[in-house]
């Protein structure tokens, strides 16, 4: 379902209530304490104990704001990121408690249920920032993953070939899971980085400002703290360290905090946004992660060396590539086919579109706007053509030509917007009068009008004029001006000729305006007949 847009002015960024302040303080007080309980401490025991008591209350604060969040958000887009945050804490929660236990009961069996609860909180966080629309191009969801396993693969080989593989306390408390565990930190955290900037323009630029800070906050935050632990596990172990650690992980759980507190006074959620169908090239950290594993090899190869291993795991990931490239090849395609389909369809329909408008403009250049029936440009290439016709199947041609009798008078009398009122309503009474379909009316000029008829005689001609004259004495138009009749009426003149060379269109309709004038010397409202044609 669509979400509104968010305004990123609004007033619940500009100033928190004083309660807010207030709790973000305590909490961060009781996370510093908690520092106190790092595992590295051993020796404080009752430290970690106060600071164990402290600081899981804080964290359950943590989880109980993202929940109240979630509730509020758990049908936007952003809704989903909310839910796992809060159980990312809660397995970071765990981690802590397992690591603490294990330190003051010196009981290292329980260390690799620690490393597996804090590896599935970063796993949380991953998905949860995956889950937000990717606006800037679109990425199906089998390309994802396919990237994800060649960036994580990838960075996984180098991680361990380069840093597991040669360190003196590589085994640890199982020499298998020691590895998995120890490969999986550097790793999740570079796809904790990944997934933010993989969407940074995308819905992370559409998350509210300050809670779009705090998630990258949290994510640099662990980035930072679990660097501390490596420095200290393979390089050089400082009591320090483990206070750094403890304090970036604080500071991460503090901007999940913020991230909370700002969502549950947020008025709405996120609106998704989608892109284009075509599936985007290789992400360059996924290229970077292969192209380090080659040098790896290269590095063996060049020593005389070889490591199965190693070998293996670019074989592997080079078939993800491989396949991964042929998905994409053929998404592309089958979107360009689509594309190119509905392109088409529009191209087609645009097509007829600006048909129907040319046609309509076409009607509308030979239409006369006053009377609504054909102007005088249309009527004359309608007499060529159905001269023409006639000429080939040797039929009669009828033309009428009628005009309004005393119109100069009547505008006189009832003003010109009453004559152009009767003008349409003459038009109307001929278009009622001419059954025909093949028959043609149009407005000759001024107050007169022509009717051609193909395939009639005289006398059918005399029948359609005498049925005008009738129609237009039956409308009734009051014409007090008017020498012939208290109403308006019209005079029509006829002439009927079969069409040939030896005469012409224009002489039909000199024929015609001929027996007009006739008519209207002989006292108007009649029909007269031209005898012949003029030479």
């Amino acid at each position: 379902m669509p979400f509104p847009r968010r305004d990123h002015t609004s007033p619940y960024e500009v100033a928190s209530p004083v309660g807010e302040h207030l709790t973000r303080i305590a909490v961060g007080v009781l996370l510093v304490l908690g520092a106190f309980g790092f595992p590295y401490i051993a020796g404080a025991r009752p430290w970690a104990v106060v600071a164990a008591a402290v600081d899981v209350p804080a964290r359950l604060f943590i989880v109980w704001a993202m929940s109240m969040a979630w509730q509020r958000h758990r049908q936007a887009p952003e809704g989903g990121l909310l839910l796992l945050l809060a159980g990312s804490v809660l397995l970071d929660l765990l981690s802590a408690l397992i690591f603490r236990t294990a330190v003051l009961g010196a009981n290292e069996v329980l260390l690799p249920f620690g490393d597996v609860a804090q590896l599935l909180s970063y796993g949380f966080v991953i998905v949860g920032v995956l889950l937000l629309p990717r606006t800037s191009q679109w990425r199906s969801p089998t390309t994802t993953a396919l990237d994800i396993a060649v960036t994580v693969g990838g960075f996984g080989l180098v991680v361990w070939f380069y840093l597991i593989r040669p360190a003196p306390q590589y085994g640890g408390y199982g020499a298998w899971l020691g590895a998995v565990t120890e490969i999986a930190y550097p790793v999740l955290d570079a796809a904790l980085l990944i997934s933010v900037l993989a969407r940074f323009r995308g819905g992370l630029a559409r998350l509210v400002p300050s809670a779009r800070a705090a998630l990258v906050t949290a994510v640099v935050a662990t980035f930072v703290g679990d660097g501390f632990i490596g420095i200290a596990f393979y390089v050089a172990r400082q009591p320090w360290m483990g206070y750094a650690v403890t304090l970036s992980h604080g500071v991460g759980l503090m901007a999940l905090l913020l991230l909370a507190q700002t969502y549950r006074r947020a008025p709405c959620g996120l609106l998704a946004e989608g892109g284009t169908g075509i599936e985007p090239p290789l992400p360059p950290v996924s290229a970077a992660a292969l192209t380090i594993t080659l040098l790896a090899m290269g590095q063996e190869a060049v020593a005389g060396r070889t490591n199965l291993t190693l070998v293996s795991g670019a074989a592997v990931l080079g078939l993800v590539l491989v396949i991964r490239q042929l998905l994409g090849v053929r998404t592309n395609n089958r979107w360009l086919r689509e594309r190119e389909r509905q392109l088409d369809a529009e191209v087609r329909a645009r097509t007829r579109e600006l048909a129907d408008v040319n046609a309509q403009l076409a009607e509308l250049a030979t239409m006369d706007a006053l009377t609504g029936v054909a102007n005088r440009r249309r009527f004359d290439t309608v007499l060529a053509d159905m001269w023409s016709s006639g000429e080939r199947a040797e039929q009669p041609l009828a033309l009428l030509m009628l005009d309004v009798d005393a119109f100069k008078a009547y505008n006189d009398s009832y003003g010109h917007a009453a004559g152009d009122e009767t003008l349409r309503a003459v038009a109307a009474a001929i278009r009622t009068a001419v059954k025909r379909p093949t028959d043609f009316v149009a407005r000759y000029g001024g107050e007169e009008f022509v009717v051609l008829a193909a395939h009639t005689a005289e006398q059918g001609a005399r029948q359609i004029a005498k049925m005008i004259c009738d129609g237009v004495s039956a409308a009734a138009l009051p014409h007090r001006a008017s020498p012939v009749a208290s109403c308006v009426t019209v005079s029509i003149g006829v002439a009927v000729c079969v069409p040939s060379r030896a005469s012409t269109p224009a002489a039909l309709c000199a024929a015609a305006d001929a027996a007009l004038y006739e008519a209207k010397r002989q006292g108007r409202n009649r029909v007269v007949v031209a005898a012949d044609l003029p030479a």
